[in-house]
């Protein structure tokens, strides 16, 4: 399991109901709430000033010379993903809210991706006596949703990941027993655990990852709890994750 997974998922097992998932998503918008609570009258005051000027602004434009907004990577792939989930998804899946806040973890939003380039640059401070190092290049992006759903056998969890990054993070599968990589028919290149249809030692846990042809590289990863008797994702079902995105 990669380090992204590991980080933004906790397995089911013992749980009557999902178990908190500490994921980059959600450490990233609690952090934000609590910065939001610190400035909330600065920032309401500084977005309606903003806000005026630009309604301003515009209304001394013709209207053919106002510049629409790009569409964010997030807006993007959520609408990738609400059009392939007929496809993606079993029949006899049913969706479910986000679990309540527990005290301890807010669980983002169902099937809407979060990018991380699309948050506020937090600055990075160092102590006086180590020099601030400049960036190497230019970073990733990595655009995160999860969703919750029940089958016949209990709750899953999803987890999916999008990046950017333009390479083949992993290393090849010659000679590792629970490990299979092939190409699809459209040049994504697709790892996994064939014979398992991706379930990982010890279960509770199905996962693939994929690159395709324009560098997306997509992560999917379904969680679950003990008592189920198979996989909740066929093998051909899961393989249908690694083509349904593009960055």
């Amino acid at each position: 399991m990669t380090d992204d997974i590991a980080q933004g998922l906790a397995l089911l097992a013992d749980e009557a109901d999902p178990a908190p998932i500490d994921s980059h998503a959600v450490i990233a918008r609690a952090r934000a709430r609590t910065r939001n609570r610190r400035t909330t009258a600065a920032a309401f005051l500084a977005v309606v000033a903003i806000g005026g000027l630009a309604v301003t602004s515009n209304a001394d434009r013709p209207s053919n010379e106002v510049a629409e907004q790009p569409e964010l990577p997030s807006q993007r792939l959520t609408a990738q993903l609400t059009a392939a989930l007929p496809d993606v998804i079993p029949a006899g899946w049913e969706a479910k809210p986000a679990p309540p806040y527990d005290g301890t973890t807010r669980y983002p939003e169902p099937l809407v991706f979060a990018c991380s380039l699309e948050a506020p640059p937090q600055p990075i401070e160092f102590p006086d006596s180590r020099p601030t190092m400049g960036p190497s290049g230019p970073p990733s992006d990595s655009c995160s949703a999860m969703g919750y759903y029940q089958d016949a056998e209990g709750a899953l969890l999803v987890y999916l990941t999008v990046k950017d990054i333009k390479t083949w993070p992993f290393d090849s599968c010659v000679g590792a027993p629970d490990c299979d990589e092939w190409t699809l028919s459209d040049g994504t290149r697709v790892l996994t655990d064939a014979d398992t249809a991706g379930v990982a030692s010890p279960g509770h846990l199905q996962q693939i990852h994929a690159l395709r042809p324009d560098n997306t590289q997509i992560e999917l990863a379904v969680t679950w709890q003990d008592g189920r008797t198979s996989p909740p994702l066929t093998l051909e079902e899961l393989v249908k994750w690694a083509t349904a995105f593009d960055y």
